[in-house]
């Protein structure tokens, strides 16, 4: 088993995933896993449901899951064989995130109401008196 340290967040392993884990990790999760093969220092076990391990926390990995490349480092020589993997998966996602968007409006207003230069040409000239229309009473009528 190959040997990686949680980077992210959470890594979740499913039912039937073998994970080497220490005599701690196996003391929490004694009750949801079933054991395969027992150590002194660590121990091969086989996922009765979802695990969990957080930031911080080292397994045992078979075989790193596409799922994890994310979450999970390989400890020390092993880096370079992550690199790659990830590398991999890098070109099977489609290239439509490297397309750059097209020239459009950033915002709802600049849809709605153009460049900012179309607006200040529309605004009243400085010293023009604005004449508000009075609004119609529009509300209970009193007796």
């Amino acid at each position: 088993m190959k040997m990686y340290e949680v980077v992210g967040p959470v890594a979740r392993l499913g039912v039937g995933d073998l994970v080497s884990v220490d005599a701690q990790q196996l003391a929490s999760r004694k009750h949801n896993v079933e054991i395969v093969k027992a150590g002194k220092r660590r121990s091969e076990v086989k996922a009765k449901t979802t695990l969990e391990f957080k930031a911080g926390e080292e397994i045992g990995l078979p075989d790193l899951p596409k799922h994890l490349i994310d979450v999970c480092v390989p400890r020390d020589g092993q880096k370079a064989e992550a690199d790659k993997q990830k590398a991999e998966t890098d070109k099977q996602k489609p290239e439509t995130d490297k397309v750059p968007a097209p020239d459009k409006p950033r915002s709802f207003l600049d849809r709605v109401l153009g460049s900012g230069e179309q607006v200040a040409q529309e605004a009243p000239a400085a010293g023009t008196e604005v004449v508000e229309q009075p609004q119609s009473a529009g509300g209970p009528a009193q007796s």
